[in-house]
């Protein structure tokens, strides 16, 4: 018998600033485990050498952050959600190799649980960078009535729209028209938001420095009864969310998706239950929130 200690780890750009591996070292804790949890920061050229090696050496579970995630390169083992969206998450050790998943989806959907499910809601994601392939996945899947997204490259949105009409989930309602996906307007000065909106997902996927005026832009035009949902995390509440809350409605930042998505890796990795209680007091305590 083997007695070298079970090993998973964290891959991304400026992992020191992340809450994710002190979140995960108290799960891993709090679940009796004596695993090894490790952080590495390669060249994002390098990524596709770093998973091959990690793979290599028999490592239990990999977190990807940031780009990592959005870009991983040198995964060829996905799941049908990761080989939809292009995206992943963590990766799990399957029959000897190592598998990507996208569990952002899933994390939304969980994290948004008590507010209400997708189904039948009209949502608008601000963004098609980042999470957005995950979420519009995700939305399609559960039976959303309407998906609008909406991005400063209309390129970029358009690509997001034809991969979820291309790539629609095998579990999806039937119903041709039970989702709409189409591209949203938006010009320098104005974003196209349709009557009736339910929730208004934020990607954050661009630099945090014009986080005031995509606020400015939206805030002017949110329903009565919007929820918005803001995926960034930090030690403060985002513009957007601000705007939010100050005309009365329901705002959501990103930490309940992060606390989410990383129970659902370690669950992967570990077949147990993670708490997520535990991860979001480590996520929290790490923000100084």
């Amino acid at each position: 018998m083997s007695n070298l200690l079970t090993k998973c780890c964290l891959v991304g750009e400026s992992v020191a600033g992340d809450p994710t591996h002190f979140m995960i070292e108290r799960a891993l804790e709090q679940m009796g485990l004596d695993w090894r949890f490790l952080s590495f920061q390669p060249l994002p050229e390098r990524l596709g050498e770093a998973l091959t090696g990690l793979d290599a050496v028999g490592v239990q579970g990999v977190r990807l952050l940031g780009a990592y995630a959005d870009k991983p390169a040198g995964v060829a083992a996905r799941t049908a959600r990761s080989t939809r969206t292009g995206r992943v998450t963590h990766l799990t050790r399957h029959e000897g190799r190592l598998q990507g998943d996208d569990a952002t989806g899933p994390a939304l959907v969980e994290a948004l649980a008590p507010r209400g499910e997708p189904a039948g809601k009209r949502v608008v994601v601000l963004g098609a960078g980042g999470a957005a392939p995950s979420v519009v996945d995700v939305l399609v899947e559960h039976g959303a009535a309407m998906v609008g997204v909406a991005d400063p490259s209309s390129d970029r949105a358009a690509a997001v729209v034809l991969s979820a009409h291309s790539n629609r989930p095998e579990t999806a309602p039937t119903d041709a028209a039970a989702c709409d996906v189409r591209t949203l307007a938006w010009e320098d000065e104005w974003v196209e938001l349709p009557d009736a909106v339910d929730w208004l997902v934020s990607t954050a996927a661009w630099p945090k420095a014009d986080n005031p005026r995509v606020a400015q832009l939206v805030a002017p035009e949110l329903g009565d009864t919007q929820l918005v949902l803001d995926l960034g995390i930090g030690s403060s509440r985002s513009p957007l969310l601000l705007a939010a809350e100050s005309r009365g409605r329901v705002a959501v930042d990103g930490l309940p998706i992060l606390v989410a998505e990383t129970a659902l890796a370690v669950e992967a990795w570990t077949g147990l239950e993670a708490d997520r209680t535990v991860l979001r007091d480590a996520a929290e305590e790490f923000l100084g929130l």
